[in-house]
């Protein structure tokens, strides 16, 4: 009687944090939402900073580069590029994504600048392209199955994506970039928390 009641008490418990981790991916989806009906006007002649963390460069060969299109640089000067980072030109916008990379057994972040239209070898998704596009000058936190990025970090699904329209405009700090943003990603991390407790929960259900 006390194994089935500690049963049924378990799964009540795994029910409400699974409804609280509904509740709060919607909060994130509303607030961090694309709005595919934006009209995008797109500039000529545009050049973007080209370079990623050296952190990917132990995970290019075998990973990223049938993905992704090479960045100039593999440099720590990617965190706030200079004269010494490589551009490339631009017909759409600039990017910055910062997002975990787990390498050699150690967890760290690291960022990417680009253009739009040469991340992905294969392009991404038009509506995709966009809305992304559309909300230049901004940082969102995006899944990032939805732009395509291969997984680099197992337990984060999250990246933090800035965009903007401008030469050479993906120049901005990086990490101030994510100074600035600490509640998005407090709530991705609380919700990567929320998952695997849920992940725990359940596994100890069914045993």
């Amino acid at each position: 009687m006390k194994v089935a009641s500690w049963s049924r008490l378990v799964v009540l418990v795994v029910s409400a944090i699974s409804s609280a981790v509904a509740n709060l991916r919607r909060n994130i989806d509303d607030k961090f939402d694309f709005d595919y009906d934006i009209q995008v006007v797109q500039p000529l002649n545009n050049d973007c900073y080209s370079c990623a963390s050296s952190a990917y460069l132990t995970v290019w060969n075998h990973l990223l580069i049938a993905k992704y299109y090479p960045p100039k640089n593999f440099t720590e000067r990617c965190w706030e590029p200079d004269s010494e980072v490589g551009t490339i030109a631009c017909t759409s916008a600039c990017y910055t994504i910062v997002e975990e990379v787990y390498t050699h057994g150690v967890s760290g972040r690291a960022v990417m600048r680009g253009c739009v239209d040469k991340l992905l070898l294969f392009g991404l998704d038009v509506d995709i392209r966009e809305a992304i596009i559309s909300y230049a000058g901004e940082c969102r936190l995006t899944d990032r199955q939805v732009l395509e990025l291969v997984p680099l970090q197992p337990n984060n699904p999250v990246v933090l994506v800035c965009t903007c329209i401008g030469r050479m405009c993906n120049k901005d700090n990086a990490a101030r970039m994510l100074s600035t943003a600490p509640r998005i990603m407090a709530s991705s991390k609380l919700l990567v928390s929320f998952c695997s407790f849920i992940a725990l929960l359940n596994a100890f259900v069914l045993t």
